[in-house]
């Protein structure tokens, strides 16, 4: 248990992640504070930002230990000091990894303010996206108004020679829009990834209840129409392998993709996933974090299968 606001802070100032096999990131909230609510997000927005000293040293220790820099947040971009630490970070990669920051683009819809992140060295933006159109997306995030921000923030992103991932979260809410997110990525972004997460309830923040989280079964349906649209689109999908994925036995016209993925680190998801009985023999367990236990709590496994090659 941490005992105070400021050792929660430091606690959760650095996060250790994993985007893909192998590939182990430091993600350095550079604050907490966000200005969208998405009832999925297990970041402590009601912490305050870590202090400048602490956010540099941060930055530096993780480059030093030969991991990607990922500057996060709550929303990063509302912190004064980011093109200070964007530089920060382009100067302690030394060419290993591009700069990354996660963002939602609300702010980014500001070119200025993009011109000065690139000029920093910005070089690629993991932005959320978790609706095709207004309607959705403030559900979704809690903030009317801020989809049409984000939308030309990615345009200016975009224009700016930044590479972008888009993040969809699939959520009870919007499960049944993300064929339509497809389609919107290859109208208007072509040739830009579609990183797909589903909901994670990783910490106590995350509100583990159904009207948030559905099932696997009644968001595949959804899932394999935006799989057919984004392969007649040809808009690339991306995001199974990493922990924010989901069981690779659901996914099966990618299976073939993971046969050659190292295995996963053991114990890199610190105790959050577990094996359902259906790993037991499944061909692509080591390459599969498996089945988070706040999913399992509520749904149960059972639509986990076991995979045979």
């Amino acid at each position: 248990m941490v005992g105070s606001i400021e050792a929660q802070v430091e606690k959760e100032l650095v996060q250790r992640s994993f985007s893909g096999r192998g590939a182990e990131e430091r993600l350095v909230r550079v604050n907490f504070a966000c200005n969208q609510a998405c009832d999925f997000c297990f970041v402590s927005t009601h912490l305050p930002t870590a202090p400048l000293d602490d956010v540099r040293r941060a930055i530096v220790e993780a480059s030093a230990d030969g991991k990607r820099v990922v500057l996060s947040g709550g929303e990063p971009v509302l912190n004064p000091k980011l093109v200070e630490y964007v530089r920060l970070a382009k100067e302690h990669a030394a060419g290993r990894w591009p700069v990354e920051l996660q963002t939602n683009a609300v702010l980014l819809d500001d070119r200025a303010k993009v011109d000065a992140l690139v000029q920093a060295g910005l070089e690629s933006a993991f932005v959320s996206l978790h609706g095709s159109r207004a309607e959705i997306s403030d559900v979704v995030t809690g903030a009317p108004g801020t989809f049409a921000r984000t939308v030309v923030g990615v345009d200016n992103l975009v224009r700016a020679g930044v590479a972008v991932i888009l993040n969809f979260v699939i959520c009870t809410a919007n499960k049944d829009d993300l064929p339509s997110v497809v389609e919107l990525i290859a109208a208007r972004w072509p040739g830009v990834p579609l990183n797909i997460s589903f909901v994670a309830p990783s910490t106590d923040v995350v509100p583990r209840e159904r009207w948030l989280i559905p099932r696997y079964a009644d968001a595949m349906p959804h899932l394999e129409e935006a799989f057919v649209r984004a392969r007649a689109l040809s808009v690339p999908l991306t995001g199974f392998e990493s922990m924010c994925g989901l069981p690779l036995c659901l996914v099966p016209e990618r299976l073939a993709d993971f046969l050659d993925k190292e295995p996963i680190l053991e114990g890199g998801d610190e105790g959050e996933f577990m094996r359902a009985p259906a790993c037991e023999g499944c061909a692509i367990a080591s390459r599969c974090w498996g089945v988070r236990r706040g999913y399992a709590e509520i749904h149960g496994t059972d639509e986990l299968r076991t995979v045979k090659m």
